[in-house]
């Protein structure tokens, strides 16, 4: 199988084009497409058994349904977030929400070829566990920075047809699975001096120790020595989120783990993270996560 890039369901780069040669190794098993979903509901495509499904949702809403397991997950991915999949020996169906347009760049390929180009990350050492126990893998996370550039650069070059464009597009291709395999997160920590470091440390363990009832930011701000207004320019920089939107995604976090692996009920782990609310608890965790909370369970 070849590599392949092309454009709104149409193909740009064939499987017998240059891409193959250009490509070379272990790029030759890679699927890479820009799609667009019609806004007509049903079951999109399916893949092979252990390949890795990767989505980066540019616009709309997508929703997909693993189908061949005694209970199927339904996963959802709104715009601005990517979805890594691998489930061996079962396929992935995936279909697009009603009366709603979906864009995406879609990345099929073997999961052993996505771990050699990432073995050396903590997602490949996550992928080759999962590969070696014969294990589902799942990760949904927004688009860091790094991502979106690429993928920009990656779409221009692709949709201004530019000749010999080729190299470029693998070059892009291979910059945004870098950004997504690695910790964006750690760049940031070296602009900042060691004192502004270790008060946003402070602040971040505050919330983490307090996520039911968290502190306003007026007095977490207080609280490690700052002032609000440099409490919201360097937290940022040190944790890669604003506080509050770092606060949901340890809430989101703890909770998963609260329902995976202590067995709490959705309601239970709702008030334990702080949530009182159960429709927007449901909601922020499928967001998060891209299950619903009463999945969690199934989820390895």
């Amino acid at each position: 199988m070849k590599s392949t890039l092309s454009r709104n369901n149409g193909c740009i780069l064939g499987r017998h084009s240059d891409s193959a040669q250009t490509g070379g190794g272990i790029l030759e098993r890679f699927q890479v497409a820009f799609r667009d979903l019609s806004a007509v509901p049903g079951p999109g495509g399916e893949h092979d058994m252990d390949t890795c499904w990767l989505v980066m949702c540019l616009d709309g809403e997508l929703h997909c349904t693993v189908t061949g397991i005694e209970q199927g997950g339904e996963y959802s991915l709104s715009a601005g977030n990517c979805l890594l999949q691998y489930h061996p020996c079962h396929c992935r169906c995936q279909k697009c929400a009603c009366r709603q347009r979906v864009r995406m760049l879609e990345i099929v390929c073997p999961a052993t070829e996505l771990h050699k180009l990432i073995n050396d990350t903590p997602l490949g050492h996550d992928l080759e566990s999962a590969i070696r126990q014969g294990k589902p893998l799942h990760m949904h996370r927004p688009m860091s920075l790094g991502v979106h550039r690429a993928l920009a650069a990656l779409r221009e070059t692709v949709t201004t047809h530019q000749t010999g464009a080729t190299p470029l597009i693998l070059a892009k291709f291979l910059e945004m699975i870098w950004h997504f395999s690695r910790d964006d997160n750690a760049e940031a920590m070296g602009h900042v001096s060691d004192a502004t470091r270790r008060a946003v440390q402070k602040a971040r363990a505050i919330l983490e120790d307090n996520m039911a009832e968290p502190p306003d930011l007026d007095h977490l701000a207080s609280e490690v020595g700052m002032s609000l207004s440099k409490l919201k320019l360097v937290f940022p920089q040190v944790c890669g989120m604003p506080p509050y939107a770092y606060l949901r995604q340890i809430r989101m976090e703890r909770a998963m783990i609260l329902l995976r692996e202590q067995g709490m009920s959705v309601t239970e782990a709702a008030l334990e993270v702080g949530y009182s609310n159960l429709s927007h608890f449901a909601k922020t965790f499928a967001a998060h996560h891209g299950i619903k909370p009463s999945s969690a369970k199934n989820v390895v």
